[in-house]
Parts: structure tokens; sequence; C-alpha cells
């Protein structure tokens, strides 16, 4: 459990239960069982008293967040552990939402979710190749996104969760570098508006692409959903 929540930093207090469903089992539960809210209560508050983890309300009517500590990160063998930070808590909930239920719900064209890759990981690796240091312009840094979804068919999916509005010129830049690096991107919105911000980024990125006379079998595809408001139970 505290592996997954190392890589992903936070989850909604809603969507521990899902997960814990999927865990091949815990301290706290059985396998393939689904813990009662009551002791899922109990099992959060255990953490946090244990220092384990923070939990705590940001919005009135959007659940609890789990965010794992580095005392929760060190028990699963996790050093250099960096803890989120309010401003982010959130969107990295958003994020484990959706890992959560593309993990349970197969793609009919690249079948099951069988590895995922997280920002965490994938800023560790860069940082050791030295290409993600600070200081570098925007073109130069290398854009990472919130998530790698490898298939079992082998497709590597970018996974993108957009809850507001990027600048224009950004969201482009984003968007070439992900067309051009995965064969699918698969960006989760929050309402229409950033739904035709990513739709308008695509457009451009994709006329971008042509004038540099990238082949177009060497730009990838790239889909657009809601971001879900619950994981199935």
């Amino acid at each position: 459990m505290f592996r997954w929540l190392s890589d992903m930093k936070a989850v909604y207090e809603d969507d521990l239960g899902p997960l814990l469903r999927r865990m091949p089992g815990t301290a706290w539960t059985a396998a393939g069982q689904r813990p009662s809210p009551r002791r899922l209560r109990g099992m959060v508050t255990r953490w946090q008293r244990a220092g384990y983890a923070d939990v705590r309300r940001f919005v009135n009517g959007v659940p609890r967040i789990v965010r794992l500590s580095r005392a929760g990160a060190a028990l699963a063998g996790v050093d250099g552990f960096r803890e989120t930070a309010t401003v982010t808590a959130m969107h990295q909930c958003e994020v484990s939402r959706l890992r959560l239920v593309l993990e349970g719900r197969p793609s009919p064209s690249l079948g099951r979710l069988v590895a995922w890759e997280s920002e965490r990981a994938f800023r560790s690796d860069l940082d050791a190749l030295g290409l993600a240091r600070r200081g570098q312009s925007p073109r130069d840094r290398v854009h990472v996104p919130d998530g790698v979804a490898t298939y079992e068919q082998g497709t590597r999916v970018a996974i993108e969760v957009e809850r507001n509005v990027k600048a224009p010129a950004r969201l482009v830049r984003i968007v070439e570098e992900l067309l051009t690096n995965y064969a699918v991107t698969l960006y989760a919105v929050a309402g229409n508006e950033v739904r035709n911000a990513v739709a308008a980024a695509e457009r451009n990125a994709r006329t971008t692409l042509t004038h540099r006379q990238i082949s177009a079998d060497r730009i990838g595809a790239l889909s657009i959903i809601d971001m879900p408001s619950e994981v199935a139970r």
C-alpha cells in the first residue's frame, strides 16, 4: 500500500477502498476485500497518528485527501521521498483516481493496463540523466507527463490530468512533445473549457509538426475524456 502511495503521493480517502480491494493483502485488510467505511477511517487515523500520512479536507464537498509522508515512504523502502505540496495534492489525487479507473477498465484496443510509471519515478530518472535541471528554458526542459501507462500489447500511453487551462503557447509545446514521444496520449479534463483548449492545442501542434515535415507515422494519437468522478466499487 505505501509503495503504491509513494509513487502517487496522494489519494482521495474515498478511493482507498477500491485500491485496498485490489491489493494481495495488507496489514489492514484481507486480499480481495474492501474495508468498511468505519474500518477505513480507523486505518487512516492510525496512519496519521503514527506520522505516516497527513489526512485532511481541503475543499468542502471533496473527499478528504491522504498524503503520504516521508516516514510512510520509508516504510516502503523509498529514500529521498518528497511530500506533495498542499497546492498540488488535489491534482495528485485526480491522477491516482484516473489510474485506478484505467486499471479497472481494459481498453478495447490496447487490452489491460499492466504497468504504470509515475511522475515521481519519471522525474527521478530524468534527474539521474541530468535532463530535468532547474533553470532550463521551457523549450529545453523535458516535459514530464502525470503518468505513463503500459498496456498488455506493449503500447505506452502518456497520461495527463488537466484541471485548469494552461497558456496556449505552453500547452501547444507540451502536446507537440507528447505526440512525438508517445503512440497515444490520454487527456482527462475538467470541463468543456479545458477540453476545448486541449483540442485547439492538438490542432495547432499537428499543424506545426506537419510544417516541420514530421511524417504522419511518427505522430501519435490523442484522446480526451472527462475526469472520472469516482472509482467503480
